[in-house]
C-alpha cells in the first residue's frame, strides 16, 4: 500500500471583498478533486474523529477558530494548525483523523462518499 500525503491546496476560485462582507466560492471541486457526495457541519469542543476513512477523500474547512488537526497512519504521523476559513483535503490512505476544536469553535466538511457506520473505523490498520 502507498502512503498518500495529504495536500495542502487551495479550492477558493474566487474572493471579492467589499466595505460590507467578504464572499469565498468553493467552486468546481468535482473538476479539480472529486464530487461532493455528503456535506457536514461539526460544531462544539473536544476531539472529534478519532477514526479513519480507507476510501474516501474530504475537504475540512474550519469556519470560526484555529483548528488542531492531526492525521497518522502506519509510517507518519502529520500534525498542524487550520486557521479560519482555510481549507485542507485529506486523500485516502488509511489516515487517522482527529480534530480538536477549541470551545464554540465551527468546521465544515465535504466528503466524496455518502455517511455510513461501516465504511469508518476506529483503529488503525494492520
Amino acid at each position: 500500500m502507498s502512503l498518500n500525503i495529504p495536500e495542502k491546496k487551495s479550492f477558493y476560485t474566487t474572493s471579492t471583498k467589499d466595505n460590507l462582507s467578504e464572499l469565498r466560492i468553493l467552486d468546481e471541486v468535482e473538476k479539480n478533486c472529486f464530487a461532493i457526495k455528503r456535506l457536514y457541519f461539526i460544531e462544539g469542543e473536544g476531539v472529534r474523529g478519532k477514526h479513519f476513512h480507507e476510501n474516501c477523500d474530504q475537504i475540512i474547512i474550519a469556519l470560526n477558530k484555529e483548528l488542531k488537526v492531526i492525521l497518522t497512519s502506519k509510517k507518519l504521523k502529520l500534525e498542524f494548525k487550520l486557521a479560519p476559513i482555510k481549507e485542507y483535503l485529506i486523500i485516502p490512505a488509511n489516515w487517522y483523523i482527529e480534530l480538536f476544536l477549541p470551545p464554540e469553535s465551527k468546521a465544515l466538511a465535504l466528503a466524496s462518499e455518502s455517511f455510513s457506520k461501516t465504511k469508518t473505523n476506529n483503529f488503525l490498520p494492520q
